[in-house]
């Protein structure tokens, strides 16, 4: 039991962290659509990769590489993202690298060592990452009709407005969900410690009881 719990608090945590991120990337104002909707669909491609290969290639992407570059650096949150799947920013030869694993010697880009992925953050991210990214793709096409209605006027405008206070209200109904999972899962930690601690007082006056 209390090594199911630990995992439950494990995920929880670790689907704090994804939506918190996630979180970054949606509401990142100054960010047009399309570039938030290819940023997902990168981040999805790369954990989706991790998932299908063991391929040393997949665990080691330069921060030269165009699709990394333009569509995940850009967006705020996207390189976090990055993180959450197991990569860590190294310098090899000069070169910046998105890596999980280490590189032996610094000089030879060759010298790289693949560590092993993080499949349940991969499949979570894989997952957070399909529903998002198919609302960003929903956003994306609003967006563009609005700009395109916006020229002429009209009764579309204001049904797109109330679809974005719908989407932020169900988005706050989502950082809710999620920071009262993180409140039942320290709830359950505390209630742990105490049940813990009563039951070592009562070992301690039972053996004091036995001595006497």
């Amino acid at each position: 039991m209390e090594i199911s719990n630990h995992a439950g608090m494990a995920e929880a945590e670790r689907r704090f962290e994804i939506s918190k991120v996630m979180n970054r990337i949606r509401s990142s104002r100054h960010t047009h659509p399309t570039a938030i909707a290819n940023c997902l669909t990168t981040l999805r491609k790369v954990a989706e990769n991790l998932l299908a290969s063991q391929d040393p290639k997949y665990k080691k992407i330069a921060a030269r590489n165009k699709g990394i570059k333009e569509k995940v650096a850009l967006v705020d949150g996207g390189i976090e993202f990055l993180g959450i799947l197991g990569f860590r920013k190294r310098v090899c030869a000069m070169e910046e690298f998105y890596v999980i694993g280490n590189f032996t010697d610094s000089r030879a880009v060759e010298s790289f060592e693949p560590a092993a992925t993080n499949i349940d953050a991969c499949k979570m991210a894989v997952d957070i990452l399909d529903k998002h990214e198919k609302d960003a793709d929903g956003e994306q096409r609003r967006y563009m009709a609005e700009v395109e209605e916006r020229k002429t006027g009209g009764k579309q405008a204001q049904e797109e407005a109330m679809r974005r206070i719908e989407a932020d209200k169900i988005e706050r109904m989502e950082r809710e969900e999620a920071k009262e999972r993180m409140r039942q899962v320290e709830a359950e930690r505390e209630q742990q410690a105490k049940a813990s601690k009563k039951a070592k007082q009562e070992q301690a006056l039972q053996a004091a009881d036995e001595v006497a």
